[in-house]
């Protein structure tokens, strides 16, 4: 039981880094040069794809998509988390549902905690 409180917290905190992180990197916002570049380095069409140095697909998970964050966000917040912690048990095969359950639980997190905190 207490290891699933602590998966629903480690989610939740992890939702609310993601959602923060979307704030910040909207334009006109603290990071919005984030958003910005993204914007206007990535090829929405095909008429001047020399123009642009990253295919669009790449820009959701990195600065449009607050369900697509889990993907790349999450990953990095689920690997900063285990390197840190006290209990450095790397079942491998454990590790990787946990991983997959909690990329899951993330994009579904991100989506409600957007739609109820910040598109009220």
């Amino acid at each position: 039981m207490k290891e699933m409180i602590e998966f629903i917290l480690f989610v939740f905190i992890s939702s609310l880094v993601c959602n923060g992180w979307y704030i910040a990197t909207r334009i006109g916002m603290v990071f919005g040069f984030w958003e910005k570049f993204w914007e206007q380095f990535t090829q929405i069409s095909d008429e001047y794809p020399a123009n642009f140095l990253f295919p669009e697909w790449s820009r959701k998970p990195i600065s449009s998509c607050i369900i697509c964050y889990a993907s790349i966000y999450g990953i990095i917040i689920f690997i900063v988390t285990m390197a840190f912690s006290r209990e450095l048990n790397f079942d491998g095969f454990k590790t990787v549902l946990i991983w997959i359950a909690y990329t899951l639980s993330l994009a579904f997190s991100n989506n409600f905690l957007h739609n109820k905190l910040i598109q009220k």
